[in-house]
């Protein structure tokens, strides 16, 4: 800070002006991705707009995930990855999406996932996948949810026993133990 407060008044004025204008420009990318999401309607399109957003996600600020999640964003990825075809992937991809929000700084991320439980019920409902990678990813999920916090423990454990009741099993123990 007292770098900046040496630099000439202009250099203050135009550093100021672009960390406004990236922030804009960051709240329009969030929305944008949004759209792109919500245009979504061929499964193998939208593998690769998924694919695209993961490193998008992997190096934003705060501010594009509170913006994204905001103008629907995490709704949209759950519609897309129930799509018929191209289901194993779409799901890889949306559990991918879900690590780099987990990885966004000051636990914007686990913020996000919270305040979304149906999301938790989502990522336990990839547990009927076949691909023993895509059970592991939910599984590694699962188990930062249950460490971060009591509240997240609750619902990763309320989603597990709700998926296990449609399967008939009285706990969901073998749930985690078949994978």
């Amino acid at each position: 800070k007292a770098q900046i407060r040496n630099l000439d008044f202009a250099i203050q004025k135009q550093l100021i002006k672009s960390e406004y204008l990236n922030t804009l420009e960051q709240k329009q990318g969030a929305e944008d991705w949004v759209k792109r999401l919500k245009q979504q309607t061929n499964p193998l399109v939208a593998h690769e707009v998924l694919t695209n957003l993961i490193p998008a996600l992997k190096v934003s600020k705060a501010d594009f995930f509170e913006t994204f999640v905001n103008s629907g964003g995490l709704d949209v990825l759950i519609t897309i990855s129930q799509f018929d075809n191209n289901k194993d992937k779409l799901r890889q991809s949306l559990l991918e999406i879900i690590k780099a929000l987990l990885d966004a700084p000051n636990d914007v991320g686990f913020h996000v996932v919270a305040k979304h439980s149906h999301l938790i019920q989502d990522i336990v409902n990839i547990f009927d996948n076949l691909d023993i990678r895509t059970k592991m990813c939910c599984v590694q999920i699962l188990c930062i949810l249950c460490w971060w916090k009591q509240d997240t423990y609750s619902q990763v454990c309320a989603a597990l026993e709700k998926f296990a009741s449609t399967l008939h099993y009285d706990t969901w123990w073998p749930i985690l133990l078949d994978t």
